[in-house]
């Protein structure tokens, strides 16, 4: 089965970057089905959420909203579908709905996730001490995961707040050996190149995207 299933994916994968949308999701209708006759319907929702998060990457934002949906309602008690539903409500600006969905993340176990979802969405709404409060609780709970450093940081600088935005980018390439994700976020945000451009291009070329 565990084959199959993926040869399955990749076929829908290609077919969806090759723009064929109706045969990707009749195939992703015939993998849903095939996956339902392991009780495990986590296994379905794995599936899912891993469409989704494809086409999170080509830019689909609406099919990606429809495909976490469809995970959570074939696994309500996964933590991990809930919060890839949150982030694609959370793109088509629903923040009620995605505010929810991370909240039900964190009940079902994924704290992580649910943090830097209210965090980034408190940071959409412009709700400055709030969001930056819930990045720190992040970082309090997850202090060797950089993620929560890398949104904390961006929020600094999407808030107007650059010098304190360019010391946290900074303590972190600093503090990790190979950051990736912090040279690329501090390397690309417009916002951060003020009084900068010397540093940043000394990093910008020897980064790569992450999640």
């Amino acid at each position: 089965m565990y084959r199959q299933v993926l040869s399955q994916k990749a076929t829908i994968k290609r077919l969806l970057k090759e723009g064929d949308r109706e045969r990707a999701l009749s195939y992703t209708t015939e993998l849903i089905e095939f996956q339902r006759r392991d009780p495990n319907r986590e296994h379905v929702a794995k599936s899912l959420c891993d469409l989704a998060s494809f086409v999170k990457k080509l830019g689909d934002t609406q099919l990606q909203q429809e495909l976490s949906a469809s995970a959570a309602r074939e696994c309500p008690t996964d933590a991990w579908s809930h919060a890839q539903l949150g982030e694609a409500q959370r793109a088509l600006g629903d923040f009620s709905e995605a505010m929810h969905s991370f909240t039900r993340a964190g009940e079902l176990g994924d704290d992580r996730a649910a943090l830097l979802g209210r965090a980034g969405i408190l940071k959409d709404l412009g709700q400055v001490e709030e969001s930056l409060s819930v990045y720190d609780a992040c970082i309090d709970n997850y202090p060797r995961d950089v993620v929560g450093r890398n949104g904390k940081a961006a929020a600094l600088a999407a808030f107007g707040r650059f010098e304190e935005s360019l010391r946290l980018y900074d303590e972190l390439c600093d503090a990790i050996e190979i950051d990736p994700v912090s040279l690329t976020v501090r390397a690309r945000d417009p916002a951060l190149w003020r009084g900068s451009i010397g540093r940043i291009g000394c990093v910008s070329g020897s980064t790569s995207d992450n999640r």
